[in-house]
């Protein structure tokens, strides 16, 4: 691993001619948003399709020069960062790729993210950003769903502002009730923006030895707990309080440890506190939905009295995070590609226990909160009579599930009946989230039975829990996104490179992982024991490795740091050229298989942009990615991401391209 320091010449061959930027997000935020939806003069700034697409596709420019120049240079800090000399080539090509225009159609996103077709990428110069991207490992399927989510992040919020075009003209409280619904407010006590995240927090992580507070859940706790706020309810782990403010009480909701940032391990997802934007009060504007429903009209939870659908009225306010998520993305799947050091900086145990406790307590949620909701409401005539201490936590509650949950059976329409719905079980791992059912039919029942469909998406329709298909609530942990093979994999990988790559040379004993789970400590350093006497060892760059990092036990104690153990075995900073495979742990243990990686779809910004009908909407292994990105991203967004697969169809390994 190699440091630079300002004025020395190999910090000059890499930095000339750059001049790098603070990192500030351009991309939509709330208040432009706001303003924008407010005030009509304003509209242009954020339903231009080709201004924000540029917006979005510089701030992942800027946010990958800060990340590798994070990696890779020195400061006057408590850390010491360290990259792999032979990545360096791959990051000159992203300080000096093109700029991005002030304009970007869908197709001039295209070409900022395309990797080169032939030769090799890192030759290129003055390359586009995603030939950097791939150059450092990033891999080609995941560049191109960030690719497509910038396109269709634009798209969504057009499609939403031209809906509300006409009404627009109206009074500004109807403007404010309408902003509401479709994008709720940021309403945490402590809600940072996007940009300032990735300053203040993202970017911080990578001078550690520990990244796993990136991908870890924001809020970490054993119970939901939902929160009254300003036009509807707020929902996140964390423990129950009886006051709070319209914002709600600031400590409430429990934040994990570390600052964690809510990247959904394997995407380009961030998730945070769930919004129901929902107005119930009698005084509050827009409730006529709500009003109906408490006489006898429908549930606005399905198709309300203003005949909007329940599912337009949940939010993750993670969708407000898109730089953190596509950088976090990124860097996870830099951290992935053969022989990276990197991928031990995150500790897939504290992932495993975190993002089961937060899917699992959440169906826990639902069942011990919302199934008992109706029958202690509801009178005799199946009515809600409302009166100032009405707690409708437990009705709102079920739109959780838009974000841990992944529905695993779909209606037999062969042997069902509208009175009597049969189910038929998807196969393990195969489920449909949340967002997804939108348009998945027959997901819960046939409209008109007693499970409707019409209900889709944001809310689960539980009125009756005693008739309801229990056993068909899963989680995106083990179903659909697969939280859990996606750190399986990781797991997967970290083993199989000590085996079969260099990479026990550069890594450290106090990263995250070796720190977090003793075994693979324990093959860290037979494999350093190993390579001490393979002749694998000539090819090894002394270079790569760090100073500090302690030598192996000889006689009880340290005698030397790994560095100079390296050295008095003939270990130098010019190694000889690979030739073959490696000898330093022959076996037929088969690679573990490229991880798979999922977009955030469908587009949160607008779910029927991915419409999906169920069964036929779940893959395995690495082809998920792929299927999740021609969901969200439409025509333009598909045929870009098949572009990029087409073009890279194997990741691009730490082994090749030597800095020289």
């Amino acid at each position: 691993m190699t440091t630079l320091r300002k004025g020395d010449p190999l910090y000059d061959a890499v930095f000339a001619g750059v001049t790098l930027l603070p990192f500030e997000a351009k991309g939509p935020n709330y208040n432009l948003i706001k303003n924008g939806f407010l005030d009509p003069a304003n509209r242009s700034l954020i339903t231009n399709d080709a201004v924000m697409n540029a917006s979005q596709a510089m701030d992942m420019r800027s946010g990958m020069s800060q990340v590798v120049n994070v990696l890779a240079v020195s400061t006057q800090s408590d850390t010491q960062p360290n990259f792999p000399s032979e990545l360096l080539p791959a990051m000159r090509s992203i300080l000096t790729s093109e700029d991005i225009g002030l304009t970007l159609s869908s197709s001039g996103v295209d070409n900022v993210f395309s990797a080169a077709s032939s030769g090799n990428p890192i030759g290129t110069a003055g390359a586009v950003l995603g030939v950097g991207m791939a150059a450092v490992g990033i891999a080609i399927p995941v560049v191109g769903t960030i690719a497509a989510a910038i396109i269709g992040l634009a798209s969504g919020i057009y499609s939403i502002f031209k809906k509300q075009q006409k009404i627009l003209e109206e009074s500004n409280k109807e403007h404010r009730a309408l902003l509401y619904r479709s994008f709720p407010p940021l309403q945490e006590a402590d809600a940072e923006m996007d940009g300032t995240i990735v300053t203040t927090n993202l970017l911080p992580a990578l001078q550690e030895r520990d990244w796993t507070r990136i991908y870890q859940p924001r809020f970490d706790s054993q119970t939901w707990v939902g929160l009254e706020r300003e036009g509807g309810y707020a929902f996140a782990p964390g423990k129950p309080a009886k006051n709070s403010d319209e914002f709600g009480a600031p400590d409430v909701f429990t934040v994990s440890s570390d600052r964690s940032l809510g990247v959904i391990p394997g995407t380009n997802q961030v998730t945070s506190v769930i919004q129901v934007s929902l107005p119930h009060g009698p005084s509050d504007i827009g409730n006529q939905a709500w009003k109906s429903f408490i006489d006898g009209g429908p549930d606005p939870r399905g198709i309300g009295a203003d005949g909007v659908y329940g599912w337009t009225r949940v939010h993750d306010t993670g969708m407000y995070y898109p730089a953190t998520g596509r950088l976090a993305a990124g860097i996870w799947s830099m951290a992935l590609a053969s022989g990276s050091p990197f991928k031990y900086r995150i500790d897939a145990k504290v992932l495993h226990e975190q993002w089961k406790r937060w899917a699992t307590s959440g169906l826990d949620y639902i069942r011990d909160i919302c199934y008992p909701w109706w029958g202690k409401n509801s009178n005799a005539a199946g009515k809600i009579p409302v009166g100032k201490n009405t707690n409708f936590e437990g009705f709102f509650g079920t739109s959780i599930f838009n974000s841990v949950g992944a529905w695993t059976g779909v209606v037999d329409p062969k042997k069902s009946t509208t009175l009597n719905q049969v189910y038929k079980s998807l196969v393990a791992p195969d489920g449909i989230t949340g967002p997804e059912l939108v348009g998945a039919t027959r997901a819960y029942g046939m409209v008109g039975g007693p499970v409707s469909s019409t209900y889709s998406g944001g809310f689960l329709p539980i009125l009756d829990p005693d008739n309801w298909p229990d056993q068909y609530m899963g989680t995106i942990y083990d179903r659909r996104i697969n939280i859990k093979a996606t750190l399986d994999n990781l797991q997967a990988q970290q083993r199989y490179d000590l085996r079969h790559t260099l990479v026990c040379a550069s890594v450290s004993v106090n990263d995250a992982a070796f720190k977090g789970d003793p075994k693979l400590m324990s093959l860290l350093l037979e494999m350093r024991a190993k390579l001490l006497t393979s002749m694998d060892r000539f090819y090894v760059d002394l270079s790569d490795v760090t100073d500090d990092e302690p030598g192996l036990k000889n006689g009880g104690k340290n005698e030397a740091s790994w560095k100079k153990q390296l050295a008095a075995v003939g270990v130098t900073d010019d190694p000889k050229k690979q030739r073959g495979p490696l000898r330093l742990a022959p076996s037929n243990e088969p690679p573990p298989g490229a991880p798979s990686f999922h977009g955030a779809v469908p587009n949160p910004w607008d779910p029927k942009m991915g419409v999906v009908v169920a069964p036929k909407i779940v893959t395995g292994g690495g082809g998920g990615g792929l299927a999740l990105g021609l969901a969200a991203a439409g025509i333009t967004g598909a045929s870009l991401i098949a572009a990029h697969m087409l073009r890279g169809k194997k990741r691009r390994s730490f082994s090749a391209g030597r800095a020289r």
